[in-house]
């Protein structure tokens, strides 16, 4: 069917009558002897037509909906109830339950798409039920808010039911603080068809400045009070206002405890000072907006304080039901004509000292219908006439017994109110969280770190080694770390390490030591026998042989250095000591002839491009008479001649071989 139904022009125009009126000639025909012709006549109705009304069950013009009436009835009363849970549905909640309920009913619609019913179908549901649903623009509130129970409710109005008692309506005063801001807001507007973002050159910003409104039950308000952020205050900030206004200033831009005291005094009380009997305050429960000060002042006034539920001024506060919308309104209204005109159309907020005259414009375009909202907003309310059922009745009726309300609602209704109130999209922060090891300025992706986690547990942790004691005093050692022993030592038959040729196994073997004389028990000589070669002495008290890894302070026993590495020891005499000595140097100074040779017949054709110079420790003084030096003093003097201090780009060859020894 297309949106808008054009009839043909050469087609037959049929009158459209109105279904009341044919009820009604339908009524008079049953109920009174009147002919046919003559009901018809008396309600302008054509006799063929009220005939067939009367004989056959006639159906509507056009084409037959997808749902009965019964069922659209239907959907319609659990629509509503859905509004009273604070959970509205909109046309897309709307089509989606309708969705549902016809697979549920294993339904299937040729005129729907998967069953999933198009928005003209919606829209001729809205309009063919106007009388009873309507489309809203809806206003969100916290959840804090929409918890608040009726028996808080209820509390509240049985206190307001004492304080105001023998009250007169001139004498309660409701209170509010609000602001107004600088952005006009959006508006629709005329562009070319086919324009995606249609935009209006016009300056605003974000700031806002407070104000105090206030008005009595008998539809009177009471001078604004203007609070700007400002550290100062002006003069021309305070002229062309309404009149009797109040303006202050404050760091922050809104009311504290002393600017609230001041409104007090000032605007407050000369309005109540001839007022005879008990005045009542209803506002909201600020801290802010209390002190000792303003307590003591009002008791001295008889003016008592009532304050509203916590998180209920949407409900309870009379200022905010009825009369802030229209005064943000016509705020808008006349921020957008201000802008639009030479005065503000360059303007980037609204100056302060233009304010003043703003808000006297909207005062007097509020005063219009003053009266007429503030009055509807205490009634709604319920306190003036006092009346908790207005509030109540607002609230949606909660039931005690889960499954009345699942037989309120429709199986499809219900699952979508589940899935909006408990529903989830998985979108939730993990619990756990682990630092990742990554280099400032690198970025990761989501398969480096899993990548990375996954080679984490295929490698295998190293085992820990153990220190095993030797299960005797004879048991040989499995391991010598030392001179001449390394990580590459293979291991022998026996479990041990094969040690290098040079290096022999030795056995611990232990003497009394008491058997040793006195002055020697500190120091043992190794026995330089043939079968003795391989042994150690180690003195132990009273020819006990302890555990040597138990061994106390007291009784450990003193080991030669020499002992620790477990070479072979040989005792020679002075002068074959004195041969070894000088056979180890003649060998130092051979190979100290061969390294220069190299240098000198060795060329390297390697370019070092480097220009970083190679800092060693400066070389000794060269002497004329190298002779003179003792051999262990020349040796060392050729050693260091090779750490100096060399330039990379002069003696590029002398480097390399330098570099390649080490």
């Amino acid at each position: 069917m297309p949106r808008n139904y054009v009839a043909k022009p050469g087609a037959k125009r049929y009158k459209k009558y109105d279904d009341l009126v044919i009820k009604q000639a339908l009524d008079e025909i049953a109920l009174t002897k009147n002919s046919l012709s003559a009901v018809a006549q008396k309600y302008n109705i054509s006799k063929s037509v009220l005939c067939r009304h009367k004989n056959r069950n006639m159906k509507p013009h056009g084409r037959p909906t997808a749902l009965s009436t019964e069922e659209e009835l239907y959907i319609v009363e659990n629509l509503n109830i859905c509004g009273d849970w604070g959970y509205p549905l909109d046309t897309t909640d709307l089509r989606y339950v309708i969705k549902m309920y016809l697979d549920s009913m294993k339904i299937s619609h040729n005129i729907f798409k998967n069953n999933m019913p198009g928005i003209d179908y919606v829209n001729g549901f809205l309009k063919r039920h106007a009388n009873i649903i309507s489309q809203r623009i809806c206003q969100n509130i916290k959840r804090s808010r929409a918890a608040v129970s009726p028996n808080t409710l209820k509390e509240y109005f049985a206190e307001l039911e004492k304080s105001l008692e023998n009250v007169p309506t001139q004498n309660i005063i409701n209170y509010d603080e609000t602001n107004l801001t600088d952005d006009p807001g959006r508006k629709k507007v005329i562009v070319r068809r086919g324009c995606k973002y249609p935009e209006r050159v016009v300056n605003h910003s974000k700031g806002s400045i407070s104000l105090m409104m206030s008005a009595t039950a008998d539809g009177d308000f009471l001078p604004p009070y203007i609070v700007y952020k400002s550290a100062h205050l002006y003069d021309s900030w305070t002229t062309r206002g309404p009149p009797n206004a109040r303006y202050n200033r404050s760091s922050s831009g809104w009311f504290d405890g002393e600017i609230f005291e001041d409104w007090v005094k000032t605007i407050v009380i000369p309005f109540l000072q001839d007022k005879d009997g008990k005045k009542i305050l209803i506002g909201d429960n600020l801290s802010s907006h209390l002190s000792i000060d303003v307590i003591k002042l009002c008791q001295e006034k008889d003016i008592h304080f009532i304050f509203l539920p916590a998180n209920s001024t949407h409900l309870t506060q009379p200022l905010d039901v009825a009369v802030f919308r229209p005064m943000k309104m016509i705020w808008r209204n006349l921020l957008d004509k201000w802008k639009k005109s030479d005065d503000g159309r360059l303007q980037s907020c609204v100056p302060k000292g233009c304010f003043p005259l703003m808000l006297k414009l909207l005062i007097d375009e509020l005063s219009v219908n003053a009266e007429k909202n503030i009055k509807a907003g205490f009634r709604k309310c319920g306190i003036v006439p006092l009346d908790c059922n207005q509030v109540l009745a607002r609230l949606p009726q909660q039931e005690e017994n889960e499954e009345a309300k699942i037989t309120a609602v429709s199986e499809s209704f219900y699952k979508l109110l589940k899935e909006m109130r408990y529903g989830s999209m998985n979108i939730r922060e993990p619990k756990k969280k682990r630092k990742l090891e990554v280099v400032a300025g690198r970025s990761v992706s989501a398969e480096e770190v899993k990548k990375n986690e996954d080679q984490q547990e295929t490698v295998k942790p190293k085992r820990m080694k153990t220190l095993k004691q030797p299960s005797s005093s004879t048991s040989k050692l499995k391991s010598l770390k030392g001179k001449g022993v390394g990580k590459k030592t293979k291991q022998n038959i026996d479990g041990g390490k094969e040690k290098p040729s040079d290096m022999k196994i030795c056995e611990i073997n232990y003497i009394n030591i008491n058997e040793v004389p006195d002055a020697d028990k500190n120091i043992i000589e190794v026995p330089v026998s043939d079968a003795d070669k391989n042994m150690i002495a180690v003195p132990v008290p009273n020819a006990v042989i302890p555990d040597p890894f138990n061994l106390s302070i007291e009784a450990m026993p003193i080991f030669l250095a020499d002992n620790f590495d477990c070479q072979e020891i040989i005792v020679k005499t002075d002068d074959e000591v004195q041969k070894s000595e000088e056979n180890i140097e003649k060998q130092e100074h051979e190979k100290e002839n061969e390294n220069i040779q190299v240098r000198n017949t060795q060329k390297s054709g390697i370019n070092i491009i480097s220009d970083i110079k190679l800092k060693l420790p400066l070389p000794l003084k060269k002497t004329n008479n190298k002779s003179s030096l003792p051999k262990n003093e020349i040796s060392n003097s050729i050693i260091l001649k090779r750490r100096r201090t060399l330039d990379l780009y002069k003696d590029k060859e002398e480097i390399l071989k330098v570099l390649e020894e080490e």
